[in-house]
Parts: structure tokens; C-alpha cells; sequence
């Protein structure tokens, strides 16, 4: 059960922080991902909400108790990133090579980073069985189909 909830909380939550780095890896189209991931952060603000009472509580019959302030914080970051990045690729174009290069050394510093916190539990990053990493890497290899 408490699988499920974090489960359901962790996919609910506003993301798109690996989107722009895949998309400059797969030269795909940067801006629709930055669009996508402004527009399912606004809704966010009140899906969420919405999701953990249609789902954990009706569905595992539990309440959960949510940080609005660290959520509402981590949406203001990313509505400030966009608003950065839409005003510098507009003004500052000529940038607009570097500002790839350095958003993609920020991905992977990000993915170190993650990989880094995450080894910090009880089990360690490499302890896990290997449903585990299946598990972990299905939404990525998913997502290239």
C-alpha cells in the first residue's frame, strides 16, 4: 500500500526535469517540451490536490499530508526557469548554443546528483534486485516508443 501512495504521489507531482535533456540528446522540439512542462506545472496546482483525494484516500482508504509550501515553491522555480529561458532565447539568441550546452551539463549533473542522494538510504543504489531497475528505467524506455 504505501508503495502504491508514493507511487501515485511521485507520478501526480509536476515534473519535467529530464524533458529538455532528452530533447536536446534527440534533437526533438525544445520548446513544445518547455510548453508541456509549464502548462502540466500549472496544473498541478490543483490536480494534485485532486489526486490524492480521489486516489489515496477513496481508493487506500488513507489521508497524506503534503508540504503546499515546498510543492508551491518547487512550481514557482519552474515557472521562473521557463520565464528565464523564453526571455533569453528571445533577446539573446545568438546564446542560444551555449545555453544548450550548459543545460545539458546541468542534466547530467542533475542525474549525478539524483544517483548520488538516492545511494544514501538504507540499501544502497546497487542492492536493489534487478525488477527494481526495470522498474525504474521502464518509464524511459517507454518513452523512446
Amino acid at each position: 500500500e504505501i508503495f502504491g501512495i508514493m507511487l501515485l504521489l511521485t507520478t501526480t507531482s509536476p515534473g519535467g526535469g529530464f524533458s529538455g535533456w532528452w530533447c536536446s540528446l534527440g534533437n526533438a522540439d525544445i520548446a513544445l517540451s518547455i510548453a508541456m512542462t509549464t502548462v502540466s506545472t500549472l496544473f498541478s496546482i490543483f490536480m494534485l490536490p485532486i489526486n490524492v483525494i480521489l486516489y489515496v484516500q477513496l481508493v487506500f482508504g488513507t489521508s497524506v499530508s503534503l508540504d503546499w509550501a515546498r510543492i508551491g515553491v518547487s512550481i514557482a522555480i519552474v515557472i521562473a526557469a521557463v520565464l528565464v529561458g523564453v526571455t533569453a532565447g528571445t533577446y539573446l539568441p545568438r546564446y542560444k548554443g551555449i545555453f544548450n550546452k550548459v543545460g545539458t551539463f546541468g542534466g547530467v549533473a542533475n542525474i549525478i546528483l539524483g544517483l548520488a542522494a538516492s545511494s544514501g538510504g538504507s540499501t544502497p543504489l546497487w542492492g536493489h534486485p534487478p525488477v527494481w531497475y526495470l522498474a525504474v528505467a521502464s518509464p524511459c524506455i517507454a518513452g523512446l516508443f
